[in-house]
């Protein structure tokens, strides 16, 4: 007869570590032991059965979202009420498009909520903290959002009015430098604690935390330093060697210690990350940190594969900078004419909001990512340029206030159509008028 605490434990193992198929069997087999189970035993049992149908694709992230909100409200154990805290957090996070400065703020209380449910939790220390590192993971999460979104912005605006207020760049500045340093202080903090006690799992949790953070926010960075044309030179000046070979070191001691602990999926995840990092490292640099470290990382990362009967890991950082090298430096519009129609509207209403227009004058930068997705479609670039009418870049106040027009002229004998917003009437005067003996 099997153990109803087992069981119970089996399954939320399960979920905490991804495994959400086996974790739905175990989930399934908890609901014959309902009657054996308290309040909160059960509390977490539904809050993990949600989690499980989200992740398995069961339930879109609108319903999943609007299911936690319903749950919320009839939690009552403090350690679920921070769970389910933490779950609608990350899903408010993912569906904020743009962090303006009101929805900052609100996350930022609803962080400062949790942080203080955390520190009120009647629990060991080993468990606040390991909350408490997941609080730090959506404050990372929210520091490079807001990297991307405040560079892409000033590019935007410097890209068409030039340089924005050294008031707004500094304010910017300082937000950022709060955001990487308040997990990098509460890393610490529990790497400290976690030493002195010898608390292994605690060390490898943070050191995993740690290296995943340092990676993923160099590999934004060289991303906008690709989009600005900023030289890797300069790049590897801000981002030295060693930072990456500790970054390395310290994924490999956290993947020894799950290995030892015999925790193979957590020890798995470490060998991706300090693939992940290597790649990078080697792509900077044009050699790995280390030649037998990382053919014995190779070796390891397919035994574990073999173990965990999982597909060959694929290194992602490859695709990602194969996009980035692929992009024509210094040219950050040039991949928006292909976006979707949601994504065009996105980056249409970061323009506007980055430069301060009125909202109405989104349809006119459609508008432009439209025309020049078709003309791109329609007219042989190698013997034509598209050429927009720039004066009404030359003030906030003319700016998009009207669709941009357009001419299209022979790069061999100058011949060019006249001006207008509409493509076919551009296409029907270039085939009217133009000699195509010069091509």
């Amino acid at each position: 007869m099997q153990n109803h605490k087992v069981v119970l434990l089996t399954a939320i193992t399960y979920c905490q570590t991804g495994q959400y198929v086996e974790g739905e069997y175990f989930l399934k087999k908890c609901e014959s032991f309902l009657s054996e189970y308290s309040n909160e035993e059960k509390e977490l049992l539904l809050i993990s059965k949600l989690i499980s149908e989200f992740s398995l694709g069961k339930t879109d992230r609108s319903a999943f979202y609007k299911k936690l909100k319903e749950v919320e409200v009839s939690i009552k154990g403090e350690m679920n009420s921070i769970f389910i805290g933490l779950q609608i957090l990350f899903m408010e996070l993912l569906n904020t498009t743009v962090y303006e400065k009101k929805s900052l703020e609100n996350i930022f209380k609803k962080i400062e909520l949790i942080e203080n449910q955390i520190n009120a939790l009647d629990a060991p220390q080993e468990t606040r903290y390991l909350y408490m590192l997941e609080i730090i993971s959506f404050v990372h999460q929210i520091g490079i959002r807001h990297f991307l979104e405040s560079t892409t912005r000033m590019m935007i605006q410097k890209k068409i009015l030039g340089n924005s207020p050294l008031q707004e760049r500094l304010a910017n500045a300082k937000l950022l430098v709060m955001l990487i340093e308040k997990p990098q202080k509460i890393l610490q903090l529990i790497l400290y604690y976690s030493k002195k006690t010898k608390n292994d799992y605690l060390m490898a949790t943070v050191l995993f935390k740690k290296t995943y953070m340092f990676y993923s926010f160099s590999l934004q960075s060289l991303g906008i330093s690709y989009s600005s044309g900023t030289s890797l030179d300069s790049f590897k000046e801000t981002h030295p060697a060693n930072l990456f070979k500790q970054a390395y070191s310290e994924i490999i001691n956290a993947y020894n210690i799950f290995q030892k602990r015999n925790d193979l999926r957590n020890a798995y995840k470490c060998l991706t990350i300090s693939m992940e990092v290597n790649y990078l490292y080697s792509f900077i640099n044009a050699q790995n940190i280390d030649d037998c470290v990382h053919k014995q990382i190779t070796v390891d990362l397919e035994r574990l594969e073999k173990d965990l009967n999982i597909e060959p890991y694929k290194i992602l950082t490859e695709d990602m900078l194969i996009t980035l090298i692929s992009r024509k430096e210094g040219h950050m519009f040039d991949d928006y004419y292909s976006l979707s129609i949601e994504e065009k509207y996105q980056f249409a209403n970061t323009i506007v909001q980055s430069i301060g227009l009125p909202s109405e004058r989104i349809d006119n930068l459609i508008s432009e990512f439209n025309f020049m997705q078709k003309a791109k479609e329609a007219i042989n670039t190698k013997y034509f340029d598209i050429l927009q009418n720039l004066s009404h870049t030359k003030s906030k106040e003319t700016l998009y206030k009207e669709a941009p027009r357009y001419v299209i002229r022979c790069k061999n004998c100058n011949y060019q159509t006249v001006e207008s917003d509409n493509l076919d009437t551009l296409l029907g005067c270039l085939r009217a008028e133009h000699s195509h003996i010069c091509l």
